[in-house]
């Protein structure tokens, strides 16, 4: 059985504090398919999401980064 994994990078609008950072990435690893998840170092306003397409979709993720009170968009 082969697993499909997808990415999706997040720009977040907001400048997040690492705490804020880690918590949204915290929540954003409960998604029922989701692989992994994580900041681009150089640039902490970057999101960058694997998961499994078969189970979640992008438009997921900026929801959820919404329903944190901070604005997204998708870039990739």
């Amino acid at each position: 059985m082969t697993i499909q994994i997808a990415d999706a990078i997040l720009h977040i609008d907001e400048t997040l504090d690492k705490w804020q950072r880690d918590i949204l990435d915290d929540h954003m690893r409960l998604n029922d398919g989701v692989i992994s998840s994580g900041y681009n170092h150089d640039n902490p306003h970057l999101m960058i999401i694997q998961y499994n397409p078969e189970h979640t979709d992008p438009v997921h993720f900026i929801h959820m980064v919404e329903r944190h009170g901070y604005h997204t968009q998708r870039i990739g």
